[in-house]
């Protein structure tokens, strides 16, 4: 098998012209994105510049709009494309492993999905041979009879890489050639130092050995030293292609935010005397993806957290609300300490905290309920009297917080879910706020609502806090952190990496330090 193609020769693939709009949300405009048999390719972007309608794309779960042009090797290609011509293999964010299966069996899905195709048995003592030669292959010791379910993210994320380039070797042992494209979306969110250095090394091989790579990452350290060249997309647009070795963090930093300011809005924030006395401190938290973090909340004050997927940002609310097995650390709340190693749910709500979990429906809300049976659950113990609810005052209180938390229409007979997602998840903030704990956790409040909605929700947020409630809001979106909060925590590998205050806590200054992991700042 050869290894690059002779200087001059067309890509492995090229698109031109990819539009693709979802409704009224234009994902992709006129974008062109070129793959070179032999070199890394690095696509970066923030959340919402379109990467990932891109590999929808390339997958073919996504078709583009007209006037969409594909070329495989120079030749005109027609959508979907086909994966097994072009030689596409793809490790998604979410892994595509199955849960419920083995290792040996996720390493042979492909295999066995080939051999019922040509009516034929697979051979699971060759399978297991073969498995255990790939494992091999990439230095990886996995238990082969073990369910996937029960190996750490790391392990599971290696197999899904090592899946991933199996399936490549296959298409290149068969068709006698060193080519073919690997796309690999955020694979290094859950994988320690020493496995990322180990797959970017391994990801060199392979484009060296003459097939293209696709690498999706917000680790832009990483996305510099494995990539040749580099395109940038923001807001559905092509910002540019670049060659790595012209950039550095700061530059591919700017190019990938830009200049995104909040306009439009006043940012509701605390005059300094409004911020009150610590009312959560919490001491070398560990759990999940966080790794030794210590940070407080003050009465008043509107905490932001932000980071990329696998920082330890989004396992943060979760910790804090005893939903994470074998955390450990300690929380003082209000004069009460906990050990995290005995938090549950329960034991958080009891000291005072309340959490609005990021999947409403399906951890929020009973939409099958009323909006008053949801905003008032938490809170029915208060209307007992003598064994027996008194249902009567319970409704005037569910109708009062409707009007209060301004829910559309202020019907509390109406089943949750038929309304819109803006004024379920103003529900959802409300039926915690009822109970007046002494810090609010908000885990993406904004996420699936309108504009409107969203500043109802931040105003009702603002007020809660005004009365003296501590809040922590954790999001990914840095312009509403730049609208509300008083400080911003910055979240990389697991720990706090750079704390925003006062004039700092801008969109831009928050983007640079998400996404540069805190080693650098926004340029004026």
């Amino acid at each position: 098998m050869g290894a690059h193609p002779e200087p001059g020769a067309p890509p492995a693939l090229l698109l031109k012209n990819i539009s693709k709009s979802f409704g009224s949300t234009q994902a992709l405009r006129g974008v062109e994105f070129a793959i070179p048999h032999g070199e890394v390719v690095g696509l970066v972007g923030q959340n919402g510049s379109g990467k990932s309608t891109l590999v929808g794309i390339l997958a073919g779960y996504h078709l583009p709009e007209r006037g969409a042009e594909a070329y495989v090797d120079g030749q005109p290609a027609s959508f979907p494309l086909s994966r097994a011509e072009v030689g596409l293999s793809f490790v998604f964010q979410d892994l595509g492993l199955v849960p419920s299966l083995t290792v040996l069996e996720n390493l042979s899905i492909g295999q066995w999905a080939t051999a019922r195709g040509r009516l034929r048995p697979l051979s699971w003592r060759a399978a297991h041979r073969e498995a255990a030669a790939a494992l091999a292959r990439y230095e990886l010791e996995l238990p082969l009879d073990r369910p996937v379910r029960l190996l750490p993210l790391r392990d599971q994320a290696l197999l899904a890489i090592v899946r991933s380039l199996e399936e490549l070797r296959r298409f290149q042992a068969e068709r006698g050639t060193a080519r073919g494209i690997l796309v690999l979306d955020e694979p290094t969110v859950f994988l320690p130092q020493k496995e990322k250095l180990f797959l970017l090394s391994f990801i060199r091989r392979v484009a060296q050995g003459g097939a293209g790579v696709v690498f999706i990452s917000h680790d832009l350290e990483a996305v510099l030293e494995v990539s040749t060249r580099i395109t940038v997309l923001r807001d559905g647009q092509l910002v540019g292609h670049a060659l790595a070795q012209d950039l550095d963090e700061a530059r591919l930093a700017s190019l990938v935010v830009g200049k995104r300011e909040a306009t439009g809005h006043d940012r509701l924030v605390a005059e300094p005397e409004q911020i009150g006395a610590p009312v959560l401190e919490a001491h070398d938290l560990w759990g999940g993806t966080v790794g030794g973090v210590d940070f407080t909340v003050h009465a008043g004050e509107v905490l932001a957290v932000a980071g990329l997927m696998g920082s330890g940002a989004e396992d943060l609310p979760r910790l804090l609300f005893g939903l994470i097995p074998g955390a450990r650390g300690t929380l003082n709340l209000a004069g009460r300490s906990l050990d995290v190693a005995h938090l549950t749910p329960a034991r958080a709500m009891a000291a005072g905290m309340a959490l609005v979990p990021s999947d409403r429906k399906r951890e929020g809300l009973a939409l099958r309920l009323s909006v008053g049976e949801n905003l008032m659950s938490l809170v029915l113990p208060q209307y007992f009297r003598r064994g027996r609810v008194r249902w009567p005052d319970v409704a005037r209180s569910a109708q009062r917080h409707c009007t209060t938390f301004r829910v559309r229409p202020p019907d509390p007979g109406r089943p949750v879910g038929t309304l819109s997602g803006g004024n379920q998840q103003k529900v959802l903030v409300a039926r915690w706020c009822i109970r007046q704990p002494r810090v609010l956790i908000l885990h993406e409040p904004t996420q699936g609502v309108d504009v409107g909605a969203r500043a109802e929700i931040m105003r009702i947020v603002r007020q809660q806090a005004a009365q003296g409630m501590g809040v922590l809001w954790v999001a990914t979106d840095p312009q509403e952190m730049a609208l509300i909060a008083d400080r911003v925590l910055v979240f990389g590998d697991g720990r706090v990496v750079t704390e925003l205050r006062g004039h700092e806590v801008t969109a831009n200054a928050i983007s640079h330090a998400v996404i540069t992991r805190g080693r650098w700042t926004a340029q004026a």
